[in-house]
């Protein structure tokens, strides 16, 4: 394939939506670091934001997140991918079939809130993005467990994107290229 295939290939896709909450900052990163990479891969991804969500935000990124009303000015030609963010308590933004991207920690209360959550949403599928809070594998079996109980018990399809590394920078960064590298092959290009 050369390069202007697939440039047109990226042009004829469809944008795709995803609902997350976010309930603090160290998230909001992570969701900026996804459109980072996402645009090195080739995905032009747009943040809308709640006005309570955007406060999670750095003063500086709250400049270029869109709102509902504002994100109707958006080219569709030139998106692939929306994050709609809202924090804990705001109602749901998008319908029931757009896939809902939460975060887990190896965590029992936690988890059983995220559980609870996702039960009272009924979303279309579930995307989890694990969080490592120094010990990787207890963050992959916690996201594990966590999808293996929303397939079984909410019959909802659930995917793993991955655990993202609280260490090093260097672990970071791959963790996140990681995550996104499985959303663009299971959800972006899937559709």
């Amino acid at each position: 394939m050369d390069q202007a295939e697939g440039l047109r290939m990226l042009a004829s896709r469809k944008t795709k939506a995803f609902e997350i909450q976010l309930s603090n900052a160290q998230e909001t990163m992570m969701i900026e670091e996804f459109c980072q990479a996402l645009d090195r891969y080739g995905f032009q991804a747009v943040i809308i934001a709640t006005d309570a969500a955007k406060q999670l935000f750095s003063t500086q990124k709250q400049d270029h997140l869109f709102t509902r009303e504002s994100s109707k000015t958006l080219s569709a030609a030139n998106v692939q991918v929306l994050f709609y963010i809202r924090t804990a308590g705001e109602k749901k933004q998008l319908r029931q079939d757009v896939p809902l991207l939460l975060f887990t920690v190896a965590d029992k209360e936690a988890l059983l809130a995220n559980y609870q959550f996702v039960k009272q949403e009924m979303p279309h599928s579930v995307l989890l993005l694990g969080l490592s809070q120094g010990d990787s594998e207890k963050a992959k079996r916690a996201a594990y467990n966590m999808a293996h109980t929303i397939t079984t018990f909410l019959e909802k399809r659930a995917t793993i994107l991955g655990v993202i590394e609280n260490g090093p920078r260097e672990a970071y960064v791959d963790s996140i290229y990681e995550s996104v590298s499985v959303l663009v092959k299971e959800f972006l290009l899937e559709w």
